[in-house]
């Protein structure tokens, strides 16, 4: 989430870029509660940088 609010992308445009509700983007934007898998695809399908970030951290870990 940190991404997301440092290229201040609101909520609203996350639960409208991903087409899912914006109560269910609200709960782990701001209250930390985990999101699902389809969730993370669909943000690395959306967001390049999501993806770099993630590709970038499984990386380190090989």
């Amino acid at each position: 989430m940190k991404l997301l609010r440092k290229r201040k992308i609101t909520t609203k445009q996350v639960a409208r870029d991903l087409n899912i509700a914006v109560e269910r983007a609200r709960n782990w934007y701001y209250k930390d509660t985990g999101m699902t898998a389809l969730d993370l695809l669909r943000m690395m399908q959306k967001y390049e940088f999501v993806r770099e970030a993630i590709d970038g951290s499984l990386s380190l870990e090989v």
